[in-house]
């Protein structure tokens, strides 16, 4: 009688743990409401601000041809060059004049690019 008993508390128990385990399961999915009109999510034209920047027209996208003038002469500067001045400008190369740090004339070759890195 005993064991009856026992296989039946069993049961039980092992049902009512089915029971316990599947209902959050089941309650796991919600209710979505969507209210929409049709016409999707707001696109950029629809700001104030206009359309974002487009590079593919004739200009391109705006950068430095090469090494600026002004740019060459603050390079100069840094390598101690006083008195600095553009001497000659092509297209491959800037070279600019002036006063060395122990007070020679110096020359300093930068290349005629965005970076002006020296070339002598």
């Amino acid at each position: 009688m005993k064991k009856i008993i026992a296989m039946v508390a069993m049961a039980a128990a092992t049902l009512l743990s089915t029971i316990a385990v599947e209902v959050p399961a089941a309650n796991a999915q919600g209710i979505e409401l969507r209210i929409d009109d049709g016409r999707g999510p707001p696109r950029y034209d629809d700001d104030r601000r206009g359309p974002p920047p487009r590079w593919d027209d004739r200009r391109g996208p705006p950068r430095m041809r090469g090494c600026s003038p002004d740019r060459a002469l603050d390079v100069a500067d840094r390598y101690g060059v006083r008195r600095a001045r553009i001497a000659d400008m092509s297209p491959r190369r800037v070279v600019v004049v002036g006063i060395g740090r122990r007070g020679e004339r110096t020359q300093l070759v930068l290349s005629n690019d965005p970076s002006c890195r020296r070339l002598n």
